[in-house]
């Protein structure tokens, strides 16, 4: 490094000072946390669909719970466009009836499970009254055949 001058050498040395801060600060924001847990899974509506898979544990289930919960909304009228349910999450009563609004230029296919389907034509809107099997909970829904849910029934009593 004798032929470099003194100037670039000094660039040099800021750069990596800079470099290495950079990365620690980097590293500090998302390092898994100091008490030796896993990092906890903070739901929000841009990944509420990351839903706790079967061996999840009860806390990070009681936690997309309640995202949930704070996300859903009462409401009388359910838009599917584009398959992307507004809102996400609907609070809905059990045996109630619900209406499912489909603004597109072709149809829909909201799936409850693989035998319980409603079909909302394009440009039109249904009334449908969803059998929750297995009670009050939360169920998701799929749209057109998506690989996964697309929004939300939380069933009330």
């Amino acid at each position: 490094m004798d032929g470099i001058p003194t100037v670039y050498k000094i660039v040099l040395g800021i750069l990596v000072v800079v470099a290495i801060v950079l990365g620690g600060l980097v590293y500090k924001q998302y390092r898994p946390s100091d008490s030796g847990s896993q990092n906890q899974q903070k739901f929000s509506a841009e990944n509420i669909f990351m839903t706790p898979g079967p061996d999840a544990s009860e806390e990070e289930k009681r936690r997309h719970f309640e995202a949930v919960v704070k996300l859903a909304q009462d409401i009388s009228v359910l838009e599917i466009g584009s398959c992307r349910p507004s809102p996400i999450a609907v609070r809905i009563k059990r045996g109630s009836s619900l209406t499912v609004k489909n603004p597109d230029g072709g149809p829909h296919v909201i799936g409850l499970d693989l035998t319980t389907t409603y079909e909302i034509k394009a440009a039109g809107d249904t009334v449908v009254t969803p059998e929750f099997a297995h009670g009050p909970g939360l169920y998701g829904f799929g749209c057109d055949n998506s690989t996964g849910t697309v929004g939300f029934f939380l069933v009330t009593d």
